[in-house]
């Protein structure tokens, strides 16, 4: 193929009368979201717009094609970062071959619907003298949600961990966020829950779609830009608590509510998230609860959050959160059980005073109780922690009609529940 164009560099260039679509009108035209077009343009320097003088993004005619057909090529199975930095014209060249052996795939059958995978529908054969139908699954992107859930779970049952992380970046261009998360990668989970719990899956099962939706998830953040005076949360789960993908499913979503988010991981200690959200001065914590359900440690270690931050907002949520809901009604905690209550508690969070609670509230109880400063000598440790990643599965917690959600995550060794982080 050609040559790879380079990353755009720190200056744009120059206006000129052609850049003249805002990226509004670009999103409309291609039908791609407004924030991933800028993560195209930040990360792999896919398009280079102008910028006018308010420095709003400007973008041609010529932009915008192209970006229709970076789109179009995804579409057809391929990565962003494969074909990122292709000339227009290899770009069309590779989408043309891809829709050729689509096409060939499709006279090879009877003319009755193919599956997903490159093979024909159980019940058919190919026509007499056609050729053997091509054995690709990366050739027929799906075309609707239910048709992203039914090839993921397929992808999965196959450990075919390719073709599910193709799905999802499908699925991350053609949808919202909100829906990519709550209509996709919610379900899906959940299901994969529901089967390990019948048997029809094995934990290894659990752990492949575990492992590319968090390598998803990860970057999704990164395609929001917050300004820095937006307020800022903290996401992590309290020790003894070691599912992370819901709470990754909450760092996604608070970021994309226009919060600057850092994640920390998993199962740190009260001492730490008091020094980290200290360090950071944090407008609200969010913390996931999602197994084991009867953990002895967890509710002291509850109290002592509270204990060492009397005025900060704690948001919980998790499948097991309503097993602790007495403690954390007791130091006056926000369970929320739905990534939608997740985005309207930080709505309302927002909208109140932001002054940060974290550094006067640390001080003050460490003043009042003569408690040593936990965590200051080591504030490194908190920032090494974090991976700077600054529907109900964080969340994910039980419905009060008693359904769970499924949220699998990683867990320790000798963990048995696959439920969802």
């Amino acid at each position: 193929m050609g040559s790879s164009k380079q990353p755009p560099t720190s200056q744009p260039p120059p206006l000129t009368p052609d850049k003249r679509h805002p990226i509004s009108v670009v999103a409309r035209r291609t039908g791609l979201q407004a924030d991933l077009i800028r993560a195209w343009e930040r990360r792999y320097g896919a398009v280079v717009p102008s910028r006018a003088e308010n420095q709003r993004r400007l973008y041609s005619d010529a932009d915008i094609e192209r970006l229709k057909l970076l789109k179009q090529a995804i579409q057809e199975g391929r990565a962003i970062g494969q074909v990122a930095n292709l000339s227009d014209e290899d770009l069309r060249s590779l989408i043309a071959e891809d829709q050729a052996a689509l096409a060939a795939l499709r006279a090879s059958t009877t003319g009755k619907p193919i599956n997903p995978f490159g093979t024909a529908t159980p019940g058919t054969s190919p026509a007499p003298g056609a050729p053997a139908p091509v054995n690709d699954p990366m050739l027929v992107p799906p075309a609707s949600i239910p048709q992203y859930l039914r090839d993921a779970m397929i992808a999965i049952e196959n450990l075919d961990s390719r073709r599910l992380s193709h799905l999802l970046q499908q699925a991350s261009v053609s949808l919202s966020q909100v829906n990519l998360i709550d209509q996709f990668i919610v379900p899906m989970m959940r299901q994969v829950g529901d089967r390990w719990r019948q048997g029809q899956l094995r934990p290894a099962h659990e752990h492949l779609a575990t492992s590319v939706v968090r390598n998803l998830l990860m970057n999704l953040p990164g395609a929001f830009k917050v300004s820095r005076q937006a307020p800022h949360i903290l996401i992590t789960t309290p020790a003894g608590q070691y599912h992370e993908l819901g709470a990754l499913l909450a760092a996604a979503t608070a970021n994309a509510e226009g919060w600057q988010v850092t994640y920390l991981g998993v199962g740190l200690p009260a001492e730490e998230i008091v020094a980290a959200a200290h360090q950071l001065k944090v407008r609200a914590i969010g913390l996931g609860i999602t197994y084991p359900p009867d953990d002895p440690d967890l509710p002291a270690e509850l109290e002592r959050l509270r204990h060492l931050m009397p005025q900060m907002d704690f948001i919980f949520g998790g499948r097991c959160m309503s097993a602790y809901e007495d403690v954390i009604e007791s130091i006056s905690g926000h369970p929320v059980h739905s990534l939608n209550d997740l985005r309207g508690m930080l709505i309302k969070l927002r909208n109140q005073a932001t002054t940060p609670k974290a550094a006067t509230s640390f001080t003050a109880a460490n003043k009042r109780t003569g408690a040593p400063a936990y965590g200051m000598p080591r504030p490194r440790a908190a920032q090494e922690s974090s991976t700077g990643i600054s529907s109900r599965e964080f969340l994910g917690s039980r419905s009060r009609n008693g359904n769970e959600s499924a949220n699998n995550g990683s867990r320790p060794a000798g963990s048995s529940d696959p439920g969802v982080d």
